[in-house]
This record gives structure tokens, sequence and C-alpha cells, in this order.
């Protein structure tokens, strides 16, 4: 949703942002209130357009769930104190039951080193965590050896955000659920995929006879560099 840039990494990177959004109709696409609010910053202009072509795409409520999960991933270690936002990001991702999270965020999120620690927490309380990918296809497993300037300036409003609330995760998560509250976007919420003890589900199998069951397009749920989000 930028000006095409000349450097020739960052416009790869646009690309492959543009052709995942072509075809983003295979998935059904979600995205949060932490997404609107870091799509609507930076040059007007690029964010007018990205906030044209979010329009449409359900609002996944951050609730009391988020918020506990999202300050165990920081108190844990999983994610450093500066890495707030991307907690939010992962915790209204797993406490919405989405199958994927779609970043460009390789230093915290689709980072091969942080990604099981994220994991971690996520099954600590019984959830499954969506699984992390990174837009470029690499789902974290390389260290980007050049910063890419839009994913700065991502990285910029979120640090924005968060001293605006006094680096405070519940401050910052409360601001959005008001934010919420009296915004005319759609916000739906999904019970988390929950993990199933193997114990009970032996017992379970044992005493009912399998039954076929429905599938459906993945939920992804995008948490950098709008546009992004839908459950898998």
């Amino acid at each position: 949703m930028a000006a095409r840039s000349a450097d020739l990494i960052q416009a790869a990177h646009q690309q492959a942002t543009r052709n995942w959004w072509v075809g983003r109709n295979r998935f059904e696409l979600f995205i949060s209130r932490a997404v609107v609010t870091e799509a609507g910053r930076g040059d007007p202009d690029a964010a007018a357009r990205r906030m044209e072509a979010l329009q449409g795409i359900p609002n996944l409520q951050f609730g009391r769930d988020v918020a506990a999960l999202a300050r165990r991933l920081v108190r844990s270690g999983a994610l450093p104190p500066k890495a707030r936002l991307d907690a939010a990001h992962v915790a209204v991702a797993a406490v919405n039951g989405m199958d994927y999270l779609l970043t460009w965020n390789l230093r915290h999120l689709a980072n091969a080193a942080l990604r099981g620690k994220i994991e971690g927490v996520c099954r600590d309380v019984g959830t499954v965590p969506p699984i992390i990918l990174h837009a470029g296809g690499t789902h974290g497993a390389e260290v980007m050896t050049r910063r890419d300037p839009i994913v700065e300036e991502v990285r910029k409003h979120r640090e924005a955000i968060a001293r605006e609330h006094g680096n405070d995760l519940d401050a910052i998560i409360a601001a959005f659920q008001r934010q919420d509250a009296s915004d005319d976007r759609a916000t739906v919420s999904f019970p988390p995929k929950r993990l199933v003890d193997r114990r009970s589900r032996s017992k379970a199998t044992k005493a009912q006879r399998p039954t076929s069951g429905c599938t459906g397009r993945p939920r992804v749920k995008s948490g950098e560099r709008p546009p992004v989000s839908r459950r898998g």
C-alpha cells in the first residue's frame, strides 16, 4: 500500500505482498484493532489506501483472555517487553482460534529462535497456537540481513502506540477494546482451539465411532504490514 520502492529487495517484498493479496480469497481473512491502528498511521495517502483495503474484513475481538495471554507472552520472556504489540497480535489470533498469523516481522514473530517459545506459552494455557507465517514464504527460517524500511516504519508506529499508553500492555489492550466498542466495524469472536489431553482423546476414541468432520477455508490473522488477517 506504499509507493513502489526503488530498492530492489524492498520492491520484491512489496510485490510478494501484492501477490498474496491477489490470491487472498483462498483464505477467510480477519484483522484486529491492532492492525487497524497501525494501518491508519504514517503517510496520509498510503494510510487511506490501507484502510480502504481493510474495509469489509471482520475485526477479531480483544477479550479478557487476549489480555491475559499477551501478558503471559511478555512476562515469560517468549517476547521481549518492547514487543508488546507483537504479543497482542499473537494473543488475539490464538484466543480466536486462527490457523495462521501472517507477518513480515522476522525480529520477533516469524523468528525461528522465538517461535517455539511463543507456541510453548500458548500451549501452556491449553490453546493451540497459530502457525506464524512470514509473508515472504520463509516461515522465519532465515535471518534478515537488511532492514526493510516499511517494516521499520510499522515498528516505529508500534513503539509510538506503546508510548502513548505508558508502555503498559493492559492499557494498550484496554484502548483497543474501547475503540472496538465505539467503531462501526464488524467485530467477531471465535473459541480458541484447545489442546486435547491424549489420554482423554484415547478414551473418547474407544467409546465413540469415528464421525466425519467439516472442513473449511483456513483462517488467517495478519500481524504486520497491512493488508492483513483472516482465519484459517
